[in-house]
């Protein structure tokens, strides 16, 4: 599963943890206040606390949830990215019409609109309201949805190994390397190429040649042509048997302390 698709889903999750904690939108006044909740709005007035649900803020959860399951569920086609996107801006702009719709309906030029249990009080009250972190992480879920679709996900560059694709991005010595490299191979750098013990790997002309250096220098000319995963295999071979040598080594030397 690509890593751009799991940071939409960490960033989906933040914003629904976050949410049951933080309201998403407040109003705050003297004794007064309106937060944004999962469950609806919050309505706290002098000390009494009320709850209208709008339908808008459950199809938040809804879309958000989706936009995040979706790119995981559905992998096979490139459309799952584009429906995630969809429904993550469905998620966003359900969320904007519940804050213009308190904004609308429960403001009125400077005066709060509170509900009570037998209708409405509609009071002259100074406000002042604010996002919350929720909102912001929705908004971060939103572009990286977006940025998956038009990338198909890989805007971070991130993806296995694959020794084709370094060969035809780096060349065939810088592959070996790398592949070495990942192998835990040691090898030392030469005229043209690397050895590994008294193995030489060279690359002339796109071909792959495999020499022998038994005089302790890198001016070895001529080889054995082969494959990139034959040269690999060759120096893990020659890797090992420089490795036995040594333990052979150590284990005598020990042995005669």
């Amino acid at each position: 599963m690509r890593v751009e698709v799991l940071i939409l889903l960490a960033l989906v999750l933040a914003f629904l943890i976050s949410w049951l904690l933080i309201p998403a939108w407040t109003v705050s006044g003297s004794n007064y206040s309106l937060r944004l909740m999962p469950w609806g709005f919050v309505i706290t007035f002098f000390g009494t606390t009320y709850v209208v649900p709008p339908p808008t803020v459950y199809l938040v959860l809804v879309f958000s949830i989706d936009s995040a399951l979706v790119p995981i569920i559905w992998r096979r086609s490139v459309y799952s990215l584009y429906l995630s996107a969809l429904l993550a801006v469905l998620s966003l702009t359900m969320l904007i019409d519940t804050i213009l719709f308190q904004q609308r309906y429960l403001q009125v030029r400077g005066f709060v609109i509170a509900p009570t249990p037998n209708g409405y009080a509609y009071i002259e009250l100074p406000h002042t309201s604010a996002l919350g972190i929720p909102t912001y992480l929705l908004i971060a879920a939103v572009a990286i949805a977006l940025l998956n679709m038009f990338t198909r996900a890989r805007w971070l560059r991130l993806r296995r190994w694959s020794l084709p694709v370094a060969v035809r991005e780096y060349g065939a010595l810088t592959a070996i390397r790398q592949a070495l490299d990942r192998l835990g191979i040691p090898y030392v750098e030469v005229q043209d190429g690397i050895a590994v013990g008294d193995l030489v790997i060279k690359v002339a002309g796109g071909k792959v040649m495999l020499s022998l250096n038994k005089v302790g220098n890198a001016k070895v000319n001529g080889g054995v042509e082969t494959g990139m995963e034959d040269a690999i295999a060759y120096a893990i071979c020659e890797a090992i048997k420089e490795s036995l040598k040594g333990l052979v080594t150590e284990v005598v030397e020990y042995a005669e302390e």
